[in-house]
C-alpha cells in the first residue's frame, strides 16, 4: 500500500502540482484565519480584499480550484503581507521549497 506525505498526493503524482496545491491551501488558510481574527463578515472581507462576496465564500469553503497563486498573493498583499521565496535545485533527491509570508508584525 502506497503511503502519502501530503493529502494532495492523492490527487496527482506530479510533484509540481502537489506543491502548487499545498501553497494555495496554505495561503487560503492564512487569509481565512485573518478574516476570522478581524471578525469580518464575508461582505466586509470582500470589500477589504477587492473581491466579490461569493469569492470569500469560495475561499472559506476551501474551493482551491477557484484560486490561483497570483490571486491569493494579491489578497495577502492587500492585507499588508510581503513575500520571500527560497528554492533548492530539483536535481536533489528531496525537493526543498519554502515561502515566507510576513507582515511588519511578524511571520505567519
Amino acid at each position: 500500500m502506497k503511503s502519502f506525505n501530503n493529502a494532495f498526493e492523492l490527487l496527482t503524482d506530479d510533484i509540481k502540482e502537489v506543491e502548487n496545491y499545498t501553497m494555495r491551501s496554505n495561503m487560503m488558510n492564512a487569509i481565512v484565519d485573518l478574516i476570522k481574527a478581524k471578525d469580518w463578515t464575508q461582505k466586509e472581507a470582500a470589500e477589504h480584499l477587492g473581491v466579490s462576496q461569493p469569492r470569500i465564500s469560495n475561499l472559506r469553503n476551501g474551493k482551491i480550484s477557484k484560486f490561483s497563486v497570483d490571486m491569493l498573493m494579491g489578497m495577502l498583499a492587500k492585507l499588508g503581507f510581503t513575500f520571500e521565496f527560497n528554492y533548492t535545485s530539483q536535481k536533489q533527491a528531496d525537493i526543498d521549497m519554502s515561502m515566507t509570508v510576513s507582515t511588519e508584525e511578524g511571520c505567519i
